[in-house]
């Protein structure tokens, strides 16, 4: 085989396991009115994989969108963190693995739209390798 052929086989293994490991909102959906002060459970979704990995831990945050033209990426502002710690999802029969977290919304949180963003940290396979994962919902604080 050539280089190149090898590098972009070598391109899509690793997207194959950057999918195979990721992890997803799976609660609240988009749009979800939240009031502040008051408790939201958000739900981490794993799906099944075959690939070996090692959880270092999640962190939820909002970040409020109403004051400035449209949220900084998760990538840049996690927003107030509402839970950084373990993520130890389980398996249930009718889903992939997720653990639920209840957080509670800041008081006097500004109205109006907001990013629920997540970091998920990970170790992949045998050699260990470094995995971050940063994704986000909009809400509706009312």
């Amino acid at each position: 085989m050539s280089i190149r052929l090898l590098n972009v086989i070598f391109v899509l293994s690793l997207a194959v396991m950057a999918l195979a490991q990721s992890v997803e909102i799976g609660y609240p959906k988009a749009g979800k009115k939240i009031h502040p002060g008051k408790k939201l459970t958000v739900q981490i979704v794993q799906p099944d994989s075959i690939i070996g990995s090692w959880t270092i831990g999640i962190a939820i945050g909002i970040q409020s969108c109403a004051d400035v033209p449209g949220c900084q990426p998760p990538t840049q502002v996690m927003g107030t963190v509402l839970y950084n710690g373990p993520f130890t999802p389980k398996p249930h029969p009718t889903m992939p693995y997720y653990q639920n977290f209840t957080v509670t919304i800041p008081s006097g949180f500004t109205k109006g739209p907001a990013h629920l963003n997540v970091a998920y940290a990970a170790l992949w396979g045998a050699a260990a390798y470094p995995y971050i994962q940063t994704l986000n919902e909009t809400l509706t604080v009312v």
